[in-house]
């Protein structure tokens, strides 16, 4: 699948489910927020094609309550074999009446959805990381 630029004027709801998949494989290894094992890639990977909107509505919720769209609530869950009780407490836009509060949330939601197409399109260069460790010699608390 090749998302071009014209997907940054689109909604969530417009894309095909292939493009939903793999924004949301993106997400889950461009925004995550813990180390996770290739099984848990790969378990993600099946969540990204049946479980969609639960995953998108799950990380409105993240940003709306936690300010961040990292995955490490998901992950957790996933470990705990929760993802299903996760996602029957998180934001559900359909769900909601109020025409100013659902306006608001679809705002937030177009957010992200471009956000998401921008990483995906032009993500950022990886941060050097510093192979340097360097632990006090009192704070090791290590007996060999």
């Amino acid at each position: 699948m090749a998302i071009g630029n014209d997907e940054n004027r689109k909604k969530w709801d417009e894309f095909s489910n292939e493009e939903k998949t793999s924004l949301l494989n993106h997400w889950f290894y461009y925004y995550g927020g813990v180390i996770v094992t290739l099984e848990e890639i790969e378990k993600f990977g099946e969540l990204a094609k049946t479980k969609q909107e639960e995953i998108f509505n799950y990380i409105t919720t993240s940003l709306i309550c936690n300010n961040t769209i990292q995955t490490n609530v998901l992950v957790a869950c996933m470990r705990q074999n929760k993802v299903d009780e996760l996602f029957e407490h998180v934001i559900n836009v359909q769900s909601i009446e109020d025409g100013a509060a659902r306006a608001q949330i679809e705002e937030v939601r177009n957010y992200i959805v471009k956000e998401m197409v921008h990483s995906y399109l032009y993500p950022e260069p990886p941060v050097p990381m510093s192979v340097d460790v360097v632990v006090p010699e009192e704070d090791q608390g290590l007996d060999f």
